[in-house]
């Protein structure tokens, strides 16, 4: 290789590690230039937000998971911000430096700011309103019932069994809801499954500005509501008063109930294949022998066996008027009495 492309491959490499260097320090001024602008935004927006985020969790106020999400949602756009300064010689010589810092930690970990700050929240109100707690109502709560009380997320669901207090702890929640979180009793809904149950929490809580209503009436209010008309509610026996009608006069639904149910609900074994008569019996009370087709006289259907129920279903599916086990006359002639009529008569 000749000493002048020597030269030349030479010159072409300076250059270029020049150009590589120059490139390298206007992109770092370029960088410092975009995060000192970032960072003067920031020290407008900083103190504001981190305020609010200190006002969020502060051990005086339980955090909802709505609230934690609300409040990342509309600070996303702040928290990229941070990111891209975060560690950085523009953000160390800024005044807002430890707020921006802090500010970031708050955004970054809120789901386990926000369970420490539960967890301080409910120790400490456990323990300020413990006389609460021995007397709301005739007993005094036990520490279950009282942590399920104070926990105010968005959904709390507490697991209990027949008599261990569910009553209790309901009534409990809502005076501790209304006298010592201040919360305005038309703002509560208590729903329940029996009317009885809703008298009875209405009238132990005495708040006549509380609706404490059965998932029934619930649901008729709010059609009501919105159609200005208290809307009609069917019988008890509508399901079956509508089941039997179209049996009796729509072949369609009645070949869907044969080709779907019929065909489908003897899943019982055949007698002989039991080992035993306590298997046979048992298997019998569960699947039971009621035909689905009622007799000629409306008359629902109870057969003894399986097999007389198959009987049943089909005359009923072919339309065949039918009576099951119906009782009959027999007429008996005793011949002895009526030779002994005829001749006294001839």
């Amino acid at each position: 290789m000749s000493p002048g492309i020597v030269i030349g491959i030479v010159v072409i490499v300076a250059v270029a590690l020049v150009a590589a260097a120059v490139f390298s320090v206007v992109s770092a001024r370029k960088s410092a230039e975009r995060r000192r602008a970032v960072v003067k935004e920031l020290e407008a927006e900083v103190p504001s937000v981190l305020e609010q985020m200190l006002s969020l969790f502060s051990y005086s106020h339980y955090v909802t998971e709505s609230e934690r999400a609300e409040a990342i949602s509309q600070n996303c756009a702040l928290k990229d911000k941070l990111q891209s300064v975060i560690s950085s010689k523009e953000l160390e010589h800024s005044p807002i430096c430890k707020d921006a810092t802090r500010l970031y930690k708050a955004l970054a970990e809120s789901e386990r700011i926000k369970e420490e700050n539960n967890s301080h929240f409910v120790e400490r109100d456990l323990r300020s309103n413990s006389d609460f707690f021995e007397h709301v109502m005739k007993y005094p709560l036990n520490d279950q019932q009282r942590e399920s009380i104070v926990a105010l997320e968005d959904n709390v669901l507490v697991i209990a069994s027949a008599g261990s207090g569910k009553t209790m702890t309901s009534v409990g929640k809502v005076r501790y809801l209304i006298d010592k979180q201040g919360v305005d009793p038309s703002k509560i809904l208590l729903i329940t499954f029996t009317r009885k149950a809703a008298e009875s929490l209405s009238e132990r809580l005495g708040e006549k500005d509380l609706t404490c209503v059965t998932f029934h009436k619930l649901a008729l209010n709010i059609i009501a509501k919105a159609t200005g008309e208290k809307p009609t509610i069917a019988g008890s026996d509508f399901s079956a008063v509508v089941y039997h009608d179209l049996m009796d006069n729509d072949q369609t639904f009645r070949e869907a109930i044969s080709d779907y149910i019929l065909n489908c609900r003897y899943r019982m074994p055949d007698q002989f294949e039991y080992d035993s008569q306590e298997e046979y019996i048992k298997a019998r009370m569960k699947y039971g022998v009621k035909s689905y087709y009622r007799d000629m006289d409306r008359r629902p259907v109870f057969c003894k066996s399986d097999e007389e129920s198959r009987i049943c279903d089909y005359l009923g599916r072919h339309g065949i008027s039918f009576r099951y086990e119906a009782p009959h006359f027999t007429v008996i002639i005793d011949l002895s009495k009526s030779m002994l009529f005829l001749k006294e008569n001839l």
